[in-house]
């Protein structure tokens, strides 16, 4: 008597690959036929897919830009070490 347990693993791998292949087929052509008929339609109504350019423009009032000559540098000061708080948790 056969006790084997037939699970039809065999025939799954061997029609994986035209399974997959006919479904990325069907889903490519469905794709296609929608983009295509939405193409089509904007192109038989006349109506323009394309976007106009808008362009906003605001005058705005800037002071005149630094001079490029170095004549002036403004001294910067540099405090000393601050000494180590007195309050909290020391280290």
């Amino acid at each position: 008597m056969n006790t084997a347990l037939y699970t039809g693993a065999f025939e799954l791998r061997k029609l994986y690959q035209r399974h997959a292949t006919e479904s990325l087929l069907i889903a490519g052509l469905i794709h296609f036929m929608v983009i295509g008929g939405v193409q089509l339609y904007l192109n038989v109504s006349g109506t323009s897919n394309e976007k106009s350019i808008i362009r906003i423009t605001r005058d705005i009032l800037l002071n005149p830009p630094p001079p490029i000559s170095r004549e002036v540098i403004p001294n910067v000061t540099v405090s000393a070490v601050p000494s180590p708080l007195s309050v909290g948790t020391p280290i």
